[in-house]
């Protein structure tokens, strides 16, 4: 139920009356905080169109009904007015329902990323634009359906998500996102945190990912002294072209065909 008492100051009445409070109160209970305009367009008072989608304005306006994307708002109480108070990860399954959190996000769930965060990346099988909610930035990475796999589902502020596994986060990191930072970050956990990875996982997920990623991860594995299947190195001269790790990547390593930029990753293996 909504949380308002009946002693309501006078401010506090102007923004909310007695018909707004009922609406409001029977589409929480009928469909929770998170709500769709064709869902609670049956309950509003009135049966024109037009002033049904006024009254739902208001409510927008005033803070009450707060919008997460057209169409789809979470219901405010007091203490939260105007404010999305949902998880980004809520968040960010509402805007695409058709993707999966992962990158530094995923790997934050997990309890593997402990900076602050203004921004939120998915990998979805569509382009999706960015969108901005609450002061958090989302961003969708497009994926071929072969790459869409190594995610979770779960439950965070009663609201259904799609999250990578820490594996997949680091995977993804690597092929759709590759940098000089991405690849440090990814070594830094990989040498601090392997006892976290399930080991097992992150090598059959690396089977299903292309050329040039098995190629990076081989390479690291063997940076950081993490034991590994030697099919893994097999893979690697499947064929003829090198890769490289990043476009100025200048040092080549045979083993596994790869063109890496020295002293950055080596820096883990001691650590």
């Amino acid at each position: 139920m909504l949380v308002i008492q009946k002693e309501q100051s006078a401010q506090t009445s102007a923004i909310l009356n007695r018909t707004q409070l009922d609406f409001l109160e029977q589409i929480i209970i009928r469909y929770g905080t998170v709500v769709t305009y064709d869902e609670i367009a049956p309950l509003v008072p009135g049966q024109d169109q037009a002033a049904k989608r006024q009254f739902v304005s208001r409510l927008s306006q005033a803070g009450w009904l707060v919008r997460i994307k057209k169409g789809v708002y979470q219901v405010a109480d007091l203490s939260s007015l105007g404010t999305v108070t949902l998880s980004r990860y809520a968040v960010a399954h509402i805007l695409a329902p058709d993707s999966y959190v992962s990158f530094e996000a995923a790997l934050q769930f997990h309890g593997l990323h402990d900076q602050l965060m203004q921004s939120v990346t998915s990998v979805a099988l569509q382009q999706r634009r960015r969108a901005v909610v609450a002061g958090i930035a989302y961003h969708f990475v497009r994926t071929a359906a072969k790459f869409f796999f190594g995610y979770e589902q779960h439950v965070v502020d009663g609201q259904a998500t799609q999250i990578a596994t820490r594996e997949k986060a680091l995977i993804d990191m690597i092929q759709l996102h590759r940098s000089q930072y991405t690849g440090d970050r990814v070594a830094e956990i990989l040498a601090g945190s392997v006892h976290q990875i399930d080991t097992e996982r992150l090598e059959e997920y690396l089977r299903q990912a292309n050329l040039t990623t098995q190629r990076i991860f081989g390479w690291l594995f063997d940076t950081l002294h993490i034991a590994y299947d030697p099919a893994l190195a097999v893979r690697a001269h499947a064929g003829a072209a090198a890769s490289k790790f990043t476009a100025g990547s200048t040092v080549y390593n045979p083993k596994w065909r790869l063109y890496y930029v020295p002293g950055v990753i080596e820096r883990y293996a001691s650590a």
